[in-house]
């Protein structure tokens, strides 16, 4: 049985406590089984992710060469076409919004001044 009190943790066996030496030992075989386990976790992790984003990439590359090749494009010249018209949509973006956001500016800073004029 474990008993938690007070930030200690207390073993009783058959009445009797076991000592430090032993509690410790008992605490890193623990640990050490945890560290196991976890590697195994995160190498099982690691095989379905790598596996995951292989079939995304072999998916894509299929799509992008059935349907956004042009001409004799290759599969990677037109991934890098696809994200140089992407900058270039993100900027043009970010532009337009730039110039709603002084032009409602300037329209709010105008009805002030007239409000204050009047």
């Amino acid at each position: 049985m474990i008993v938690v009190e007070k930030r200690y943790i207390i073993y009783y066996t058959e009445g009797k406590t076991l000592s430090q030496q032993m509690l410790r030992k008992d605490i890193m075989t623990i640990a050490d089984a945890n560290d196991k386990i976890a590697e195994k976790v995160a190498k099982g992790y690691k095989t379905v992710e790598n596996a995951v984003t292989g079939g995304y990439k072999k998916v894509e590359d299929k799509f992008v060469g059935a349907f956004l090749c042009k001409g004799d494009e290759t599969v990677g010249a037109a991934k890098e076409r696809l994200e140089k018209e992407l900058a270039e949509r993100k900027t043009k973006q970010e532009a337009e919004a730039k110039a709603r956001a002084e032009k409602m500016a300037q329209m709010r800073a105008d009805a002030e001044q007239k409000t204050h004029k009047a």
